[in-house]
């Protein structure tokens, strides 16, 4: 069985970026990529704040917390919020091109199929998502506490679609696309996994209402996320997942998404007054021992597949692989 292209590919890399430092340097250029993207916000909102403050001599007061950002920007605060994900994305790929010195389409943005791997994705996120609410739902954990059916909310939501795949797309080119393959190459895939899946889970660390519950949660869905992409072999389809189950969260179900409020959503629930494991408690739906149930038996159907493919852990590849430029057409 051929290996999977991804793991692979990082072959072509001229000087691979060493095993130890590959977390330290994901986190590094995440944080900065944040910074920049901080930075281009800010200067964007004094921008177009001027003319507000012409009208409101008083706004620098109200500009003590980031939440009065949100009041000015209303929902359009959560569209900027994941647009600067562009930012870090771009470090990612700087780094690649200049100092691994490898075609960029090898962290899995292969041409073929591409659009039809992201849509399945999206599909399966926005399932795998509502059975965990419909089982939140029928055990009375959540309820519905309103709807919004109106053309702005139907408007807005479709809007963030494309947004939404750019945040949980990069989260995936970070952990995934760069840090699963380059670990693999230079040690081996369980450790790969092992590390890749837990960084992504701390990454949440500070977010609100996190717990060791959410922690695992978030582990499984790194290794869901993984033995995807192995089965696909390209990261459009775990892109199409991650951006699909954040927009289902925030947008659809109207639920925290990692501890953090979205904006309009089409529904509107709220945890009822059962405990946190079950319910998530403020980090949201997806901290919840339902999450965890979910994710287990996905994996284990993923990994069935894969083991019944012959894909679940290929012996590595010694040959180094042709252009994947090639490849990729």
């Amino acid at each position: 069985m051929q290996e999977n292209r991804m793991f692979s590919d990082v072959k072509l890399a001229k000087r691979l970026t060493p095993a130890w430092l590959s977390p330290f340097l994901a986190v590094f250029l995440l944080v900065v990529g944040q910074i920049i993207g901080a930075i281009v916000m800010t200067i964007s909102a004094a921008l177009i704040i001027a003319p507000y403050y012409m009208t409101h001599p008083d706004l620098p007061d109200r500009l003590s917390d980031s939440l009065n950002l949100r009041e000015i920007f209303g929902d359009y605060y959560l569209l900027v919020t994941l647009l600067s994900f562009v930012f870090i994305a771009g470090l990612f790929f700087l780094w690649v091109k200049l100092f691994e010195k490898r075609p960029i389409v090898t962290l899995g943005f292969y041409k073929d199929n591409w659009k039809k791997e992201l849509l399945k994705g999206f599909g399966l996120g926005i399932l795998l998502f509502s059975v965990v609410m419909l089982i939140l739902i029928l055990t009375g954990s959540y309820q519905l506490v309103g709807t919004t059916f109106t053309p702005y909310a139907f408007g807005f939501v479709l809007l963030t679609i494309p947004f939404w795949i750019i945040q949980g797309g990069t989260e995936e080119l970070i952990t995934r696309g760069w840090l699963l393959p380059v670990m693999a190459e230079k040690s081996n895939k369980i450790i790969a996994i092992v590390v890749s899946s837990s960084l992504f889970g701390l990454l949440h660390m500070f977010n609100s209402g996190f717990t060791m519950q959410s922690l695992i949660d978030l582990i499984l869905f790194g290794i869901l996320e993984t033995f995807y992409i192995i089965k696909t072999d390209n990261l459009w389809g775990a892109a199409g997942i991650h951006g699909a189950w954040n927009f289902a969260q925030g947008n659809i179900f109207g639920v925290l998404v990692s501890g953090s409020t979205t904006g309009s959503s089409l529904l509107q629930f709220a945890p009822g007054s059962g405990p946190d494991w079950l319910t998530g408690g403020s980090f949201g739906a997806e901290g919840s021992i339902v999450c965890t149930l979910v994710m287990l038996v996905t994996i284990l159907i993923l990994a069935y597949q894969l083991k019944k493919s012959g894909k679940l852990f290929v012996k590595k590849s010694t040959e180094k692989p042709a252009e994947a430029a090639n490849a990729s057409s």
